[in-house]
């Protein structure tokens, strides 16, 4: 009778958590933010709220409690594992429209940096550079140059408004580059060309990657369709003709 009431009571938690306000939000650390620099506002990472982790970690615990089978010395342990595994868990689930914005940053990304390659070799500053791409560059890759322009409006140095993009992870490699360049003075028109060809290569590894995978995710659905159409037209016939043929 403890195992019942202690789920009861974890479920009452989870319900109370979730009517916590929104003040408990807990917020993976932005890729590559420096501190005192503007965030991407496209790369905030994973921003899941404290009461919805610790609803979803109480709430499997509970369940687990009512349902494993054993004696509390091994069922309660068990359960706490899981709970503190779902908290970590939760935290790093990835939101569909930051997987599809980095998606969309590897199919730009070569273009992107041929483009800025191409106008540093024509004699343009880096700042002019960043400047003049983002004002022509798709969504999302424009707003993340905006972003880096941002960092110079405010006064940061060339270097430092490109290192904020250090642990991004579609422009790391290319800003580490760029702010080195930045900070010694070298010539980085060939290395972004370099960055570009990279960039191509991985374009094509994911593009081949997604294409292996329909295969994969198109199971379900065919599932779902073929599977009662069988059941319906050859299990369903049978079965009625064997019936209809006893004689109770």
């Amino acid at each position: 009778m403890i195992a019942p009431a202690v789920a009861a009571g974890c479920c009452a938690l989870a319900c109370g958590l979730l009517l916590v306000p929104d003040g408990g939000v807990m917020r993976v650390a932005t890729a590559g933010t420096s501190p005192g620099m503007v965030p991407d506002r496209g790369e905030q990472g994973v921003v899941i709220p404290a009461r919805v982790r610790g609803a979803g970690a109480v709430s499997l615990a509970a369940l687990l409690l009512v349902l494993l089978p054993g004696p509390p010395a091994v069922t309660w342990p068990l359960s706490t594992a899981a709970g503190v595994a779902a908290w970590f868990l939760i935290a790093h689930l990835e939101p569909g429209r930051v997987r599809a914005r980095r998606e969309q940053l590897i199919l730009q990304q070569p273009e992107v940096l041929e483009l800025m390659a191409s106008s540093l070799q024509a004699g343009a500053a880096l700042r002019t550079a960043t400047s003049e791409v983002a004002a022509v560059a798709p969504e999302p890759s424009a707003t993340l140059l905006r972003d880096v322009e941002s960092h110079l409006r405010v006064g940061f140095s060339e270097a430092a408004a490109w290192d904020s993009l250090r642990s991004h992870p579609v422009w790391g490699p290319a800003s580490r580059d760029l702010a080195r360049g930045a900070r010694t003075g070298e010539a980085i028109a060939e290395t972004l060309d370099m960055h570009a060809e990279l960039a191509r290569r991985t374009r094509r590894n994911h593009v081949a990657e997604r294409a292996r995978t329909v295969g994969v995710r198109s199971v379900g659905p065919m599932m779902c369709c073929f599977l009662p159409a069988f059941i319906l037209s050859g299990v369903v016939p049978i079965v009625a003709g064997v019936l209809a043929n006893i004689h109770f």
